[in-house]
Parts: structure tokens; C-alpha cells; sequence
């Protein structure tokens, strides 16, 4: 049986106990939980951007990069990638998969972020999941874009209205920080125990930041 577990990961309530829980987990976790559950959610969150993205949408910021499976998608695309995770130990995983420019330990709870307002685009696959990160973050996030940057981020489907992100987005929109937002809907995992529970789907956030 698998030491760390999803179900608990979801149970983590403050990022110093994130750090530590994905810093334990690191050494296994493509193993016992990406490979095992066939976790998708790094692929279709790469399938997305690239549709969506213009040239000039370059340097990419992946948010919560884990291990670097976004970062291994995105491989081939032409654009810089840098990685930002809380866990450092997660971040070493990543570097041996040699897909990232840079790799910056960050808590986008916590400000300034290192390469704000730098980057032409921010992509995300797995931190805005329950017991993550909710929309609280997202002007954290917005705030690494420069203006007209291109946000493409994953959230848990069920996070996605648990958490209220719609009214979030909504807030945004309004407030004139970002455009139109369009939602696409993408499988988590490619043998999801119940295809119909929110927990196999993603929400996936296209937008632009405006200023």
C-alpha cells in the first residue's frame, strides 16, 4: 500500500504541512499515484494551452509543477518553461526531467513571488485540487502575467464549485483584471473509479489577464 495517498494530500490544511507532506512523497510519487491512478490532468491541461496559445505567450509559468509532468507535456512547444512549487523536494524531481528553464520554490499564498509580472503565460494541473490551493490565489497567480498574459489552469471540478471559483472569476471579470473567461471540462484520470464523480474532472480556466 501506498504511504501517501490523494485522500490525504487533500486533507493537508496550511502550506508548511504541504511542503513537508510533498517533500516526503516526492521519491514516490510518479510511481504510487500518477502512474497507478493514470493521472491525465498534466496532459489535458498541455493539450488546452496549446491550443489556445500564441507565440507571444512565452515565458510559461507552471504553478504547483510537482514532479513536472505539465513541464514534460509542454516539452517541444518552443516556449521557456519555469517551475514553481512549495515543496523543494518536489522541485528536485522536476529537475531531472530537464523540461524546465528554472525551478523556483514558491508560496502563492505568500507575496511578492519571484517573476512577477514576467511571464506570458501561467499554467497549472494539480495545485487547485481540495485541500490546495483555492481562488483566493488566483490574483497571486495573475499578478506573475504581464498584461494580456494567458492564464490555462486546471482546477478539480469539484474544488471548482466547492470553493466558489466561479464567483471568483466572476469578481475578476468585473473588476476589469481579466477577460472572457472560457471553461473547458477534461478527464483527471484515465480509469476513474466512478467516471460521474466530480473528482475525475477538471475544470480547466482560460482567460487573460487584461492589467
Amino acid at each position: 500500500m501506498a504511504e501517501h495517498t490523494r485522500d490525504e494530500a487533500y486533507r493537508l490544511s496550511d502550506p508548511a504541512a504541504h511542503a513537508a507532506y510533498y517533500d516526503r512523497w516526492a521519491p514516490t510519487y510518479d510511481d504510487d499515484f500518477a502512474q497507478a491512478a493514470g493521472y491525465l490532468a498534466p496532459a489535458e491541461v498541455a493539450r488546452v494551452f496549446r491550443s489556445v496559445a500564441a507565440t507571444t505567450d512565452d515565458p510559461v509559468a507552471d504553478v504547483g509543477c510537482g514532479t513536472g509532468a505539465l513541464g514534460v507535456a509542454l516539452a517541444g512547444s518552443g516556449y521557456a518553461v519555469d517551475g514553481l512549487d512549495i515543496s523543494p523536494g518536489m522541485l528536485e524531481r522536476a529537475r531531472l526531467t530537464g523540461a524546465y528553464r528554472r525551478l523556483l520554490t514558491a508560496d502563492l499564498t505568500a507575496t511578492p513571488l519571484s517573476g512577477a509580472g514576467g511571464y506570458g503565460a501561467v499554467v497549472s494541473s494539480g495545485t487547485f485540487t481540495i485541500g490546495h490551493l483555492g481562488p483566493q490565489t488566483l490574483p497571486a497567480v495573475l499578478g506573475l502575467l504581464r498584461p494580456g498574459g494567458l492564464c490555462v489552469l486546471g482546477v478539480n471540478a469539484r474544488h471548482f464549485v466547492d470553493a466558489g471559483f466561479a464567483a471568483a472569476l466572476a469578481g475578476l471579470a468585473a473588476e476589469g483584471r481579466i477577460g472572457p473567461v472560457e471553461l473547458r471540462t477534461v478527464s483527471t484520470y484515465a480509469h476513474p473509479e466512478d467516471p460521474d464523480d466530480l473528482l475525475s474532472r477538471a475544470r480547466v480556466v482560460v482567460t487573460r489577464r487584461t492589467r
